[in-house]
């Protein structure tokens, strides 16, 4: 007698079935739905879970999605695809901001997964992506053979990392591959280059007939970024009040300079300046009118700006950093980036035992925790001296001689 036959799945019950992978065990679910548009009859498949429990719990959602008319066509993009035409256009940014992220992703990303179907890119390929970055020989700027730095490969581990949590957030993956990286790149302790009191103080006699030497001052005495100086007009400086607007910055994107918006909105921000600050400033204006005068109507700035080259075209941002370094290597100072010189005028007024509210506030970071994180080696300098001087206090000898 032969035994009965199984009764076999209706249309619309689904399967869970199991494969292997290097890996271990993984989980793909297999289930019907209906085109809205066409009507006709197709069939979905979700790879990728780690348990058959997480699987069957999957299949059910979809199903009941179906049931209930509510359920999205799967996702057929590659990763590159994904990243670029759902991931990006997702989220307002800035097109500089826009056009790091797919820089970023198109060298180091794309070459190695960019083709593989999204919901298919586990963690072994995302191991392959920052195997190649660790023996990646870097030609940014001057760094020509010279490992990859660890804040770049953690840039592209947190990017990476944001584009699946966005995919798995819209159901389009069922995990989050960069996830599960055993040892994804991580930024160690980083040492901030900066100067001295001293140092810069000798940056700026040594600068001070440069034509530029109010631009100097103005970065060590506010710590604006390079792009929000740049971006300075006069009508958004107010002499007699000492004070100065940030609304707009000036930056490079794909080589071209263009205006665009601060990076947050307390990028948005109005700093005091200082009465030698003021002064640098006045004298810059009467050197630039003067500048303006002799050359007549081929002067080119029709913006107002307060730094321009010495017939009136905008500052190239890379140029300017440039004149900085050479300037910096032919006084005798130590070599550091522009953008730290903002990490100096940060440090200077940590050190001086600023709050860091009021530093933040300067710097135009969008909440304190970020200076805080950036600058905790100031911190614990400056928390150790506080407790110093109390220490210096109890064990003063006068200390209980007071009557009350």
């Amino acid at each position: 007698m032969s035994e009965p036959e199984k009764p076999r799945r209706g249309w619309g019950e689904g399967s869970v079935q199991e494969y292997k992978i290097k890996a271990g065990k993984r989980w793909m679910i297999v289930y019907p739905y209906k085109d809205p548009r066409t009507g006709e009859r197709k069939q979905a498949r979700r790879r990728g879970f780690t348990s058959a429990t997480k699987a069957a719990k999957e299949l059910r959602a979809k199903l009941a999605e179906v049931a209930a008319g509510t359920h999205r066509k799967p996702v057929r993009l590659t990763f590159e695809d994904y990243a670029l035409t759902k991931w990006m256009p997702s989220r307002t940014r800035r097109e500089s901001t826009n056009a790091g992220y797919r820089d970023i992703l198109t060298q180091y990303v794309f070459p190695v997964i960019g083709a593989k179907q999204l919901e298919q890119v586990t963690a072994a390929d995302l191991e392959r992506v920052y195997a190649r970055l660790r023996t990646w020989k870097s030609n940014a700027r001057g760094r020509k053979g010279q490992p990859l730095s660890q804040a770049t490969q953690a840039q592209v581990h947190a990017i990476v990392s944001t584009v699946l949590g966005y995919a798995l957030r819209k159901g389009d993956v069922v995990v989050n591959a960069a996830l599960q990286v055993d040892d994804p790149p991580r930024v160690g302790k980083v040492e901030r280059s900066v100067w001295t009191v001293g140092q810069a103080g000798v940056f700026l006699r040594a600068t001070s007939g440069h034509r530029l030497a109010a631009a100097w001052r103005l970065l060590l005495a506010t710590g604006l970024r390079r792009g929000e100086l740049l971006g300075l007009s006069w009508d958004s400086v107010d002499l007699e009040r000492g004070e100065l607007r940030v609304h707009r910055t000036w930056i490079v994107v794909k080589g071209v300079c263009q205006w665009s918006k601060p990076k947050t909105d307390a990028g948005y921000r109005t700093i005091p300046l200082d009465a030698g600050t003021v002064a640098a400033l006045r004298a810059h204006r009467a050197a630039q009118a003067a500048e303006r005068l002799r050359i007549g109507a081929g002067w080119q700035d029709k913006e107002q700006r307060l730094f321009t080259d010495p017939v009136g075209e905008p500052l190239h941002p890379e140029t300017f950093s440039m004149w900085f370094r050479d300037l910096a290597t032919a006084h005798g100072l130590p070599r550091i980036r522009l953008h730290e010189l903002r990490h100096t005028y940060a440090t200077m007024q940590l050190e001086t035992g600023e709050n860091v509210v009021t530093v933040s506030a300067l710097l135009g970071h969008a909440n304190p925790s970020i200076t805080r994180n950036i600058y905790q080696h100031v911190l614990e300098g400056t928390a150790r001296k506080a407790n110093d001087k109390v220490g210096a206090l109890l064990d003063a000898p006068t200390l209980g001689t007071a009557t009350g």
